[in-house]
């Protein structure tokens, strides 16, 4: 009789500590407020540079200061020498 005791006593036990430790927020864990949150932060992180006019292209110091190319999509680049960037996030390249 006491061992159907002890064991329901650790049941109940059991079950008070799981609810304890379960998580409050039911939103913890979607995945798409994170990615929103990483999509802000990841907006911000542009290049500048100077472009050239005979390859349409763009020269930059990228991460850890290497320099980088990158071609001019939609925008020629009217003289050597001009602004351009590089968002590393959308992977676009804009000769101004």
């Amino acid at each position: 009789m006491q061992l159907i005791s002890l064991a329901s006593m650790g049941l109940v036990l059991f079950a008070a500590v799981g609810a304890v430790a379960s998580p409050m927020d039911n939103n913890a864990l979607d995945v798409n407020d994170n990615l929103e949150v990483r999509d802000e932060a990841a907006t911000l992180i542009k290049y500048h540079g100077h472009c050239s006019k005979k390859n349409n292209s763009c020269k930059f110091k990228g991460q850890h200061g290497k320099t980088s190319f990158c071609h001019c999509k939609f925008k020629k680049c009217s003289r050597d020498g001009n602004k351009c960037h590089f968002d590393s996030y959308s992977r676009d390249c804009k000769c101004i």
